[in-house]
């Protein structure tokens, strides 16, 4: 068989803020490979990821995307509520995942007409008339499916509750806790992270940095970090999604999917 490529993105919901983008390579007996990666869509485009320049939020443009690519991608999984029609509300994907994962911490945020609005219906556009088909169930490929991190995190690495690494729910993870504490905290459980997935996708330290909890990062350079890792994520589930290890949860009009390892 010839090699395999699924592309994880953790979508922003606005378009003011920045998008991870990672791209997995995979093929029988192996491990999936990370091979491109960007905390932005146009880093991603640009092939190198320079950690220190800002970044800047944009609309998702798949035809760019897919030109900076020189291999065809299979599988493509967003972490952004998706649908054929408009998402005006909550779903029954948001329903049924928050009522499995609830007790865990990992219920989903409630999409609505402005959040992600137009970039979850431009998203949707742009891959179907590109020859992707969306996935609510098993379809044939090329195929792109909706995805969510922290469930993600729970099945893949046996976490009994959500793992705490947004930077940007530091405070309420750690109330009584210093600012200084709290960042440090955030920086160990992304190492965390980065070692797990290191178990699931090799070529890991090529893109991404080891953070040393002595040192000071920006809350914006942590973000992009998580981000970064966000994006990974989503394309392993992706690939799990590819090996008929995955299952939905949802319907014909929203349907989030959650990797099995068994």
């Amino acid at each position: 068989m010839n090699s395999k490529y699924v592309l994880g993105v953790d979508a922003a919901w606005t378009y003011k803020e920045p998008s991870g983008v990672a791209l997995l390579k995979f093929s029988p007996g192996s491990l999936p490979e990370l091979v491109r990666a960007g905390r932005s869509y146009e880093e991603f485009c640009s092939g190198k990821i320079d950690w220190n320049k800002p970044l800047q939020g944009s609309l998702p443009n798949f035809n760019e995307i897919f030109n900076s690519v020189t291999e065809p991608v299979d599988v493509i999984a967003l972490d952004i509520p998706l649908s054929p029609g408009p998402i005006t509300g909550r779903r029954r994907a948001e329903h049924l995942i928050s009522t499995k994962y609830g007790r865990l911490g990992a219920s989903t945020h409630t999409p609505n007409i402005d959040r992600p609005g137009d970039i979850a219906t431009t998203i949707y556009k742009q891959l179907s008339k590109l020859g992707y088909s969306w996935a609510y169930k098993y379809a044939e490929m090329p195929s792109f499916i909706e995805v969510y991190p922290h469930t993600a995190i729970i099945e893949l690495f046996g976490y009994s509750y959500r793992f705490p690494y947004k930077v940007s729910k530091k405070a309420r993870y750690w109330p009584d806790e210093s600012p200084k504490t709290r960042t440090k905290n955030i920086i160990q459980n992304l190492m965390e992270l980065k070692r797990k997935l290191e178990s699931e996708v090799s070529n890991i330290d090529h893109f991404l940095l080891n953070l040393d909890t002595n040192n000071y990062y920006s809350e914006k350079f942590v973000k992009g970090y998580e981000d970064l890792i966000d994006s990974i994520i989503s394309a392993l589930v992706g690939y799990y999604y590819f090996i008929g290890k995955a299952t939905p949860y949802g319907d014909d009009v929203g349907a989030i999917w959650v990797p099995m390892k068994c």
